[in-house]
């Protein structure tokens, strides 16, 4: 019963503001774009409507090391990846190529 009990503790999180700045800045330096949000969410997402890139709540409730690293592969892929070399002219085309399909 331990076990599933780590997964029910979403309801009295706190939030670790000074760590949030810091992926914050992070992400918005991979991004190479200052107005870029980081939030943390179910599913890591790519919101470009919205100017926010959001890591994965996945890694909570794991040993320290492996929480900030595996925040840190969201953000890289997100914010160094994504947000950096996506084109939504060439994803609009894409869409367009294959809705038949």
């Amino acid at each position: 019963m331990s076990k599933l009990s780590r997964f029910i503790q979403f309801n009295d999180e706190t939030v670790e503001a000074k760590t949030m700045l810091l992926y914050e800045r992070l992400a918005r330096a991979l991004a190479n774009y200052n107005d870029v949000e980081l939030t943390e969410r179910k599913l890591m997402e790519f919101q470009i409507a919205e100017q926010k890139i959001a890591m994965s709540v996945f890694w909570r409730h794991r040993d320290e090391e492996i929480m900030h690293l595996g925040r840190l592969s969201d953000i890289y892929l997100l914010a160094g990846g994504y947000w950096k070399y996506f084109d939504l002219k060439i994803w609009n085309e894409f869409v367009q190529f294959y809705k038949d399909h």
